[in-house]
């Protein structure tokens, strides 16, 4: 691919602007985190919803709500 081709130029372009973007949420999570507003470690997917930890999804299931096979 050629430097100066247009989707060169727009591949540049499309990354650079990704790793703005990255920088911008570092910087966001990093005064969050000065703020004491921001947890440690917290799980949260990229469409911004909160992720369970697997620890909390075993704990809220319990032998009673699994079916049994042999029924």
């Amino acid at each position: 691919m050629e430097k100066n081709s247009a989707s060169y130029k727009f591949e540049k372009r499309k990354k650079e602007i990704a790793r703005q973007k990255k920088q911008e949420e570092k910087r966001k999570r990093q005064l969050e985190k000065k703020q004491g507003k921001l947890e440690e470690n917290p799980l949260i997917s990229p469409d911004g919803t909160p992720i369970t930890p697997l620890e909390e999804i075993d704990a809220e299931i319990h032998i009673d709500d699994v079916a049994d096979p042999l029924e």
